[in-house]
């Protein structure tokens, strides 16, 4: 049974962040931004899931 979900919305296009590629993307340490969010959250005890959100053309 899942009683917690993270549910990361990282749909954006990352206008007001400026560049050519949204914010999610962009490396950080080696890794997207999304990528550490997600690990984050998978990694808590009380998180039985993790789903992203992204926007259709990142698919």
């Amino acid at each position: 049974m899942i009683d917690c979900v993270a549910l990361v919305v990282a749909a954006g296009r990352g206008s007001r962040f400026g560049g050519d590629t949204p914010k999610q993307w962009h490396d950080l340490g080696g890794r997207a931004v999304l990528r550490h969010s997600l690990a984050a959250f998978a990694a808590h005890p009380q998180v039985d899931a993790v789903l992203a959100v992204i926007h259709p053309d990142d698919r």
